[in-house]
């Protein structure tokens, strides 16, 4: 798998030399496919690459494909840092684009939601409760009265009782976790955290 991955890429680069967009919505999916084979190093890679083409686009083109593609590849970056168990650097990649999430959500809702959701599970890695919170809320909202995503919510609400159970607070992060798993039930979805 790796080995067609690694392919795909080199593939990708040479292929897409004059496309930069394109090349960095490409570099994002195979990524996101070394994520979901455990390769964390190897998405970092190629998420420290996506973002250099995105830093270096001159911003010809949809403005509005070219803010979400940017959200997108913040979120997963940040999601690889984190797994890195890197959350500061994790931080620091997402906050220059915190307030351009906020004021795109109503365009980009679903770039947005993932966005917040990713940004605040680094937030809490660092200890800072309130704070992931705050995203982790917003990111809900977004997904159920936006894009009426009920395993989002879930999500969501899972990020949430983890936060009650690092405060030791665990009958609320029970309480929490069982709202969750109703939620996602509703429809038969499984919650599965990214």
């Amino acid at each position: 798998m790796r080995e067609l991955l690694s392919a795909g890429a080199r593939r990708g680069e040479s292929e897409l030399e004059e496309q930069p967009r394109a090349r960095a919505e490409l570099l994002g999916v195979i990524a996101r496919l070394y994520i979901g084979i455990g390769d964390y190093r190897e998405a970092l890679s190629l998420s420290e690459r996506q973002q250099q083409l995105l830093d270096d686009e001159d911003g010809t083109g949809d403005a509005g494909a070219a803010d979400g593609l940017r959200l997108d590849a913040a979120s997963q970056h940040g999601r690889v840092l984190r797994l890195l168990s890197r959350s500061q650097e994790c931080v620091a990649r997402m906050q220059p684009l915190a307030a351009t999430a906020q004021r795109l959500e109503d365009a980009l809702p679903q770039q947005a939601a993932d966005f917040y959701i990713q940004f605040g599970r680094c937030r809490r890695m660092l200890g800072e409760a309130l704070t992931a919170r705050q995203w982790y809320e917003r990111a809900i909202a977004l997904r159920r009265d936006v894009l009426r995503d009920d395993a989002g919510v879930a999500e969501g609400m899972i990020d949430l009782a983890a936060l009650e159970s690092d405060a030791a607070r665990t009958g609320a992060a029970i309480e929490q976790f069982l709202a969750a798993q109703q939620r996602s039930c509703v429809r038969g979805w499984a919650t599965v955290i990214r």
